[in-house]
């Protein structure tokens, strides 16, 4: 059986240009293997056709055509990210921080092992390094389709067999992930934004030069009379016109208002999909950034974003990383969520960590009482 090491460095390569990062140069997983819970998952949409279902698959690559999933993708990976992973009670957890060298960053590492539980519902960790405890002292994670399982539910890397103990499955919340779960709805959007691009490529026209009479002239000419029309607008007088002879100009629709109202209303229910699918408030996934008088809304869904769409990406890593055959008894892996909520928030626009005034001292009831009065005699 080959090192765990060996048979991942001969299945990735280190890409060229800007991006510098490991990429898998073999083939994805056939279609007639055991179902792994990457079925669907590519990252080279060329190879969607050897993927569940042919060709039309959804594809990560796919799936971030539509910029709702881009922008979901964009605040799961940023939020985990930012925050990273941290070892709570005794000792020190060192390969939380990613490998000692080369371009992957902790940062990197535990953002793309929480968009492996948003594609495809799980994740797998490698361990290259052990200290002398047994515990994992060099970890790096396995790219989404160099992993599959067998019958037997055991870690594959690259179709080979592997020590089970050199290899971390994380298992996420979901019964499935996302591209499993919003497959069809990214197909339909996808074709949707074909409709509207088609739309813009073939434009209606605004005038219509009918013909009253038989022309008799060339299409030459009738292409002459139509330009010289186009050409005559754009004149400093071009809103008075004079129509030839056997030429009717008549205004022409644009399309009707129901058609167009359909388009944005499909667009607006695919964006509301995704947001269901993905498990995020709808208003962070369309820009909203709290304006005019929905500033307290946008707080409260970014409330509701940490405590329960993050969450879903998050604590399956720090439960899994928690347990005793990853991290010795006593030691408690965590996503310091908190830290996101750390600036506080006023309905005001006030996003600094202000000290807020003491409270006024409540009024003495006794103040607020009549003073008494004297009767004398004159008033009787």
């Amino acid at each position: 059986m080959a090192s765990l090491r060996d048979t991942l460095r001969r299945a990735t390569a280190w890409a060229s240009g800007a991006a510098g990062v490991w990429q898998p140069v073999t083939a994805v997983s056939s279609p007639w293997g055991p179902r792994t819970d990457l079925a669907g998952v590519v990252l080279a949409g060329d190879a969607a056709a050897v993927i569940r279902g042919g060709a039309g698959s959804t594809t990560v690559d796919r799936a971030l055509k539509v910029p709702a999933v881009a922008r979901a993708v964009a605040q799961i990976s940023a939020s985990v990210a930012q925050l990273g992973l941290k070892a709570e009670g005794e000792g020190e957890v060192a390969w939380l921080d990613g490998p000692a060298e080369g371009p992957i960053s902790g940062a990197y590492m535990w953002a793309q092992c929480a968009l492996d539980l948003f594609w495809s519902q799980a994740t797998v960790l490698a361990v290259l390094e052990r200290d002398a405890a047994g515990y994992p002292a060099h970890v790096e994670r396995v790219p989404l389709g160099l992993w599959s399982m067998d019958q037997d539910g055991r870690v594959q890397i690259n179709g080979e067999d592997v020590d089970q103990r050199s290899v971390i499955y994380v298992p996420g919340l979901t019964p499935t992930g996302f591209l499993g779960m919003a497959g069809e709805h990214i197909d339909h959007y996808l074709g949707l934004l074909a409709t509207i691009g088609s739309r813009s490529r073939n434009p209606i026209p605004l005038i219509d030069l009918h013909l009253t009479e038989d022309w008799a002239g060339s299409t030459r000419e009738l292409e002459s009379t139509r330009d010289a029309w186009a050409a005559a607008r754009q004149h400093e007088n071009g809103a008075v016109a004079i129509t030839p002879r056997g030429i009717e100009a008549k205004p022409m629709m644009a399309g009707s208002s129901d058609d167009q109202a359909m388009l944005i209303a499909a667009r607006n229910a695919a964006r509301l999909d995704v947001a269901n699918f993905a498990n995020l408030p709808a208003n962070m996934l369309e820009g909203d950034n709290g304006a005019s008088g929905t500033y307290q809304n946008t707080l409260q869904k970014h409330s509701e974003f940490i405590r329960l769409s993050l969450p879903l990406f998050t604590v399956p890593l720090s439960a899994r990383l928690s347990q005793d055959d990853v991290t010795p008894p006593g030691t408690r892996i965590v996503v310091p969520l908190d830290d996101l909520d750390a600036v506080m928030t006023d309905p005001n626009g006030n996003t600094t960590n202000r000290e807020q005034p003491a409270p006024a001292p409540a009024p003495d009831p006794a103040e607020d009482m009549p003073y008494p009065t004297t009767t004398t005699g004159a008033d009787q």
